[in-house]
C-alpha cells in the first residue's frame, strides 16, 4: 500500500517514488537503527506540484536519523547534494538529539513539551525501523509555552527572507513563504487559546471555528486574516494558488504580523 503523501493520486505516486529511493540510500549509507520523516512528509502534507512532466517540490523533506552511530557531515552532505540534483528536493537530515533522548528512556521523560516535539511524536511518520516515537511523553496543546508560537513566526519570516525582495511577477517560493508567516500567526493564536494539532488542514479547522467566536475584536481588526489563513493552508495541500499581487500579499501578511505580536 502506498503511504499517503499528498492528496493528488499521481503526484503522490511520484513522491513514494522519491521516499524509498531516499529510504533506500540513507539505510545503504548510514545503517540507522530508524528513520523518521517529520514536517510536511511526515504528516502527510506535503506541496508538490506537477509542472510539464517535472515534479516540483515546494516542502523541504525532514528525516531524522535514530542511530547510536556518528554520521559523517560529509557523508551527509554529499548524500543532500545527490537528492537535490537528481529530484531538485532539499533534504535535511537530522539526528542527533533525536538519538540522544530517544534511545537512552532516562532521557526521553526529559523531552519538554515544544511544537517541533509535539510535531515528531504526532505529525511524523517512521519509514524504516524500529519506532521510537512512543518515548516521547504524551504532551498535550496546552502544555506548549505561547512563546514557540512566537519564536516560529521569527523562523518563518527569516527563512523566507531569502526569496525576497519582492518582484512584479508572482513567484510560488515567496507566495509559499509568505503564507507560511500567515500560518505561523494562525498557530500562535491557536495556542494562546490553548489549541494546537499536528495537521495544517486540524489547525485551520480549529481556526476557522473558534477565532471569530473567541477573538471577535482581533477578527474584525484583521478581516483578511482568516480568509488568509484558510488560502494558506489550501495552498499547503494542494500546491495550487491564485495570488498574483505579492506585494499586496506582503502588506497583508506584515500587518497580521503587528497586530499578533
Amino acid at each position: 500500500m502506498t503511504t499517503q503523501y499528498l492528496s493528488d493520486p499521481v503526484v503522490n505516486e511520484r513522491v513514494s517514488q522519491v521516499i524509498d529511493y531516499i529510504t533506500s540510500r540513507i539505510v545503504t549509507q548510514f545503517r540507522p537503527k530508524s528513520i523518521i520523516l517529520s514536517g510536511s512528509f511526515g504528516r502527510g502534507e506535503v506541496t508538490a506540484v506537477a509542472r510539464d512532466g517535472n515534479l516540483e517540490f515546494l516542502s523541504d523533506c525532514e528525516v531524522n536519523l535514530i542511530t547510536p552511530k556518528y554520521i559523517r557531515q560529509t557523508g551527509k552532505a554529499n548524500l543532500i547534494r545527490e537528492i537535490k540534483e537528481r529530484f531538485n528536493l532539499e533534504l535535511g537530515i537530522w539526528g542527533v538529539k533525536a538519538s540522544l533522548y530517544l534511545l537512552l528512556p532516562g532521557l526521553s521523560r526529559r523531552i519538554r513539551p515544544t511544537m517541533q516535539n509535539y510535531d515528531l511524536k504526532y505529525g511524523s511518520l517512521v519509514v524504516y525501523g524500529k519506532n521510537y516515537l512512543s518515548r516521547i511523553p504524551d504532551f498535550k496543546p496546552e502544555d506548549i509555552p505561547l512563546w514557540e508560537g512566537l519564536r516560529l513566526i521569527f523562523n518563518r519570516m527569516a527563512d523566507g527572507l531569502r526569496y525576497f525582495p519582492v518582484k512584479d511577477n508572482a513567484n510560488a517560493k515567496q507566495v509559499f513563504w509568505l503564507y507560511k508567516v500567515v500560518l505561523a500567526c494562525q498557530d500562535t493564536v491557536l495556542l494562546s487559546l490553548h489549541k494546537y494539532d499536528s495537521s495544517y488542514r486540524v489547525r485551520n479547522l480549529m481556526f476557522q471555528e473558534i477565532f471569530p467566536q473567541h477573538l471577535p475584536e482581533l477578527n474584525a481588526a484583521l478581516p483578511k486574516f482568516l480568509p488568509l489563513a484558510v488560502a494558506a493552508t489550501s495552498f499547503k495541500l494542494t500546491g495550487q494558488s491564485r495570488c498574483n499581487n505579492i506585494p499586496e500579499l506582503q502588506s497583508d501578511v506584515a500587518r497580521i504580523c503587528d497586530t499578533v505580536f
